[in-house]
């Protein structure tokens, strides 16, 4: 087998297997066939949540030790893209040169940065234990607006638990938001929306979705986020709605559409949706870890003569919701995994049911 041969393995929480190709042990009991769809094993990651700790003359950039709250720095991280790693080092003598005092479990300023890469531009959000730029934090973020990143951004966050974005967002310098292409379609987003940090497979599983559908489908797609699973389907479809809790999304989606009377997004939770289910031919989940909302999972065991994908990042929620959708009627298609985390114990799911 292929070893990543990672120097930080041993104490990084970031990787759960030194194996790259090794798959996650639960697929052996997975109930069904289930394809198996990977790409790149190193650089793949394209977005990355990092702590700071340490102090200003010896910051600490990285991920948290294994079973502890120490961070660990992992410049030779190789699931990274290297721009990842290069823009860290960056960050690491902007802290030295401004004096900004990393956090340390409730005192200190920097805590977090989020880190983007597209197309060899990076986006920068860093988050601040403050509701204001004070003296100290100007020092730094001024420092930080001439290293003429495509985008830059402060998070306020004054919480003691371990949230680590606030809704608390200021757009420092640069564009308000950068563009990442998803199966051909470039998706507008920023470091408030949700973005795949592999984009180049995940465009694979939405190109893969997209040659499912029919012409003119009716689609209905819950927790569509900035859009980056239904705006590339648009093509194909006669209309689409799209539903999604987080405010800060409904602008990205409208920036990224180009035919404004294909679609309509609907901000809220997945009520707003329920009644549209019953028109749509196709529809698409794409849910948090812990699976299906109960009341939607309620309005799919009733519906019928639809077709269903499921995207799922969740393996025990997902099991939960299958066992109960067949249980209802649903029939399974085609199921793939998609080991979009290589060396993680994570997969992504598209799954497609029918129910007549």
């Amino acid at each position: 087998m292929f070893k990543l041969a990672c120097s930080h393995f041993p104490s990084c929480s970031g990787c759960s297997y030194e194996l790259s190709d090794c798959l996650p042990l639960f697929l052996k009991d997975f109930p069904f066939p289930l394809e198996i769809v990977s790409k790149d094993l190193t650089k793949w990651r394209m977005r990355s949540k990092l702590a700071i700790r340490g102090t200003n003359t010896a910051p600490l950039i990285g991920l948290f030790k294994k079973g502890s709250h120490t961070v660990l720095p992992i410049p030779l991280c190789l699931v990274h893209h290297p721009l990842i790693n290069k823009t860290v080092r960056i960050v690491e003598e902007l802290i030295k040169e401004s004096g900004i005092i990393p956090y340390t479990e409730g005192r200190g300023t920097l805590r977090y940065c989020q880190i983007d890469v597209v197309e060899n531009q990076i986006m920068v959000a860093f988050v601040i234990n403050s509701n204001v730029i004070d003296n100290q934090s100007q020092r730094f973020v001024d420092a930080a607006v001439q290293k003429g990143w495509k985008s830059l951004w402060i998070n306020f966050n004054t919480r003691l638990d371990n949230v680590i974005f606030s809704d608390n967002w200021q757009h420092i310098s640069g564009d308000s938001y950068i563009w990442r292409s998803i199966a051909g379609t470039p998706i507008a987003t920023t470091p408030a929306s949700f973005s795949q940090a592999n984009p180049a497979l995940f465009s694979t599983l939405v190109a893969s979705l997209r040659d499912e559908l029919r012409l003119g489908d009716r689609i209905v797609e819950f927790y569509a986020g900035n859009g980056s699973v239904s705006l590339p389907l648009l093509d194909k479809a006669s209309h689409l709605v799209a539903i999604e809790q987080n405010p800060h999304t409904e602008e990205l989606f409208n920036l990224s559409l180009k035919d404004k009377t294909k679609a309509r997004y609907i901000t809220g939770d997945v009520k707003a949706g329920l009644p549209f289910i019953q028109d749509a031919d196709t529809i698409i989940v794409d849910p948090p870890r812990k699976g299906l909302d109960p009341v939607l999972l309620a309005s799919l065991k009733e519906a019928r003569g639809k077709d269903l994908f499921y995207i799922s990042c969740g393996w025990k929620g997902f099991l939960r919701d299958y066992k109960e959708l067949i249980e209802a009627g649903w029939v399974l298609k085609r199921a793939r995994a998609y080991l979009l985390f290589p060396g993680s114990d994570h997969i992504e799911l598209l799954v497609s049911l029918r129910k007549e």
